[in-house]
């Protein structure tokens, strides 16, 4: 009995060690995305002016983020810019990242860059008010974000008027607000940002509850006959 018994923990430990090693991180990729509208609207953003505004994502697996975009008018000064995630719409949620321009204690780890954006045609990107709009990009990152987690990505300029453009993709609604202390409120359209950075490929075989269950069954079986003898 107890060879037997030995014999399926040791089976066990080696499909949970081998899948434990097929858990390895995938590289680095976009890893959600809502696209910039070819003339779509843009929304003014800024926190200093009470004009705050957000879009939400989520993760099917948890993943380290090094590389936050997203997509506007022209903005003299890259590091004026505000960039901040949460896990919550409510009002005076903490911020799980934030970095920029108005956060004196959280500098950007790097400087924000910029280039003019193009249609796929290769044409300037233009916004719904013939504005040339910019892909802009925060590099040098490392947040970990968990999956199933609903996050709210919200940017702002403050040195002078700004504005985010929208996408076609996702749910269609964002968020916006007056003031930290204010819950997100429901908008329309989608703003366009992408989230690059590496994801946890789930483990390959590594056993379900219902799997690891069986297991302990026809354990006790093999026990129970074993007894009876």
């Amino acid at each position: 009995m107890r060879s037997d018994l030995l014999h399926i923990a040791r089976q066990c430990g080696l499909v949970t060690f081998f899948s434990l090693c097929s858990a390895v991180p995938a590289s680095a990729a976009v890893i959600y995305g809502q696209a910039p509208a070819a003339g779509g609207a843009s929304y003014e953003s800024s926190i200093d002016f009470g004009l705050h505004n957000a879009d939400t994502f989520h993760l099917t697996t948890g993943a380290t983020v090094d590389t936050l975009e997203w997509w506007g008018t022209q903005a003299d000064d890259a590091d004026g810019f505000n960039v901040r995630l949460f896990d919550s719409l409510g009002g005076s949620a903490a911020a799980v990242f934030e970095c920029g321009y108005s956060f004196s204690s959280s500098p950007c780890p790097a400087a924000v860059t910029s280039i003019a954006a193009e249609t796929a045609g290769g044409a300037a990107l233009l916004d719904l008010d013939d504005r040339t709009t910019f892909k802009f990009s925060l590099t040098g990152l490392n947040i970990s974000l968990a999956a199933g987690t609903n996050y709210v990505f919200s940017v702002a300029y403050e040195p002078e008027q700004w504005f985010w453009l929208t996408s076609d993709d996702g749910d269609g609604i964002s968020y916006f607000r007056g003031d930290d202390a204010d819950p997100w409120i429901d908008g329309s359209l989608d703003m366009a940002f992408s989230v690059v950075g590496t994801a946890v490929t789930p483990p390959n075989g590594v056993p379900e509850p219902s799997t690891l269950a069986l297991l302990g069954l026809a354990v006790g079986a093999l026990t129970a006959r074993r007894a009876r003898k």
